[in-house]
């Protein structure tokens, strides 16, 4: 199958948004939630392009919940892909935002996890635990097949674009 072919089916399993002052094209997986707190977990990738042909991925990792977790301020996020732990470094003041909207919204969107995301896109088996502040709230989260699925298609969209 011809590059531009595999590219135009991709495209029909994502959702595009231009933002014309930025010149900037997000593309997200049809299977990614528009609100993060419509579902209990967001854990996702999401591509960005510029006009002039400058492109990178982004990842976000977040829950809606009933309680705090409190990932700001010294809380950490681990993902373990296929048996290897990775810490997700963030910085809490600039990577964390929350919500309070039936619940309590906890997420960090990312940049430059290239590696990350990839190997995520090639996994088996990935979970995802969050640690609050003070270390006695943990959460963690196994991705299914759907999400994971979400992340191979998006980087082989990024790889076509």
């Amino acid at each position: 199958m011809k590059r531009e072919q595999q590219k135009a089916i991709l495209l029909r399993k994502f959702r595009t948004k231009y933002e014309e002052g930025m010149q900037i094209t997000w593309y997200k997986h049809d299977t990614v939630p528009r609100y993060v707190n419509s579902r209990s977990w967001a854990i996702y990738p999401s591509i960005g392009a510029k006009d002039d042909g400058f492109k990178w991925m982004i990842i976000t990792l977040g829950f809606h919940r009933s309680d705090w977790i409190f990932i700001e301020h010294g809380g950490s996020i681990v993902v373990v892909i296929d048996g290897t732990s990775f810490d997700v470094p963030y910085d809490s003041y600039q990577d964390v935002d929350t919500g309070v909207s039936n619940g309590i919204s906890e997420w960090v969107t990312l940049s430059r996890r290239d590696l990350l995301i990839r190997q995520i896109a090639g996994a088996e088996r990935v979970v995802v635990s969050f640690s609050g502040n003070n270390g006695n709230r943990r959460i963690e989260h196994v991705l299914n097949s759907s999400e994971v699925r979400a992340f191979r298609e998006t980087v082989e969209l990024y790889d076509l674009l």
